[in-house]
């Protein structure tokens, strides 16, 4: 999606498929964000502010509480990290707890969003989904950032082991039930 608008005409007045059926070749499409999966949460919360171009993430345990703040980059249309919720011992046992709350279960409703998609791409293409990333890529782009993952995962090892663990647990959960489930 961040293609067309950064072209010339006429491509910059062109949608994604329009473009694929252009150039003439297959539609690679990722369905919809969730796919047929649900994320279910217990004894945690996550509240989403949206400030501008700034999003706020704040990850809610009986523990405590830790921000993620990101940045939205219009040219490449992705949202970057620029205050990471994990920089203490504490922090770490804050989103261990939290991805310790998370379970996922099959969505009817995320289904049939992911059938729409694989209609519209139709004998064109083909559709994936993503599980999501590993839990030391999520942990080093996301939870602590570049410059403090090295320094947190040396200084506090069994508790980010114990993470690692919970981020994990909820990764295979997520796989199992897009395997059974997907239509992509």
């Amino acid at each position: 999606n961040s293609y067309p608008p950064s072209q010339q005409a006429p491509f910059n007045t062109m949608d994604k498929y329009e473009i694929y059926r252009w150039i003439g070749c297959d539609i690679i499409e990722w369905v919809p964000m969730g796919g047929c999966v649900s994320q279910v949460k217990k004894d945690v919360d996550l509240e989403i502010k949206m400030i501008e171009e700034e999003m706020e993430i704040t990850f809610i345990t009986s523990a405590g509480s830790t921000k993620l703040q990101m940045a939205y980059d219009a040219p490449s249309q992705s949202w970057h990290p620029i205050i990471h919720p994990i920089k203490t011992l504490e922090d770490i046992k804050i989103m261990t707890d939290f991805f310790n709350g998370l379970r996922y279960e099959f969505s009817a409703k995320n289904l049939e969003k992911t059938q729409e998609v694989i209609d519209i791409v139709g004998d064109d293409g083909i559709t994936m989904e993503a599980v999501g990333e590993s839990p030391l890529m999520a942990f080093v782009e996301y939870g602590a950032g570049i410059a403090q993952a090295p320094l947190i995962l040396m200084d506090h090892e069994e508790a980010m082991d114990e993470l690692f663990d919970a981020m994990q647990r909820m990764y295979l959960q997520k796989l199992e039930v897009t395997v059974e489930h997907s239509a992509a």
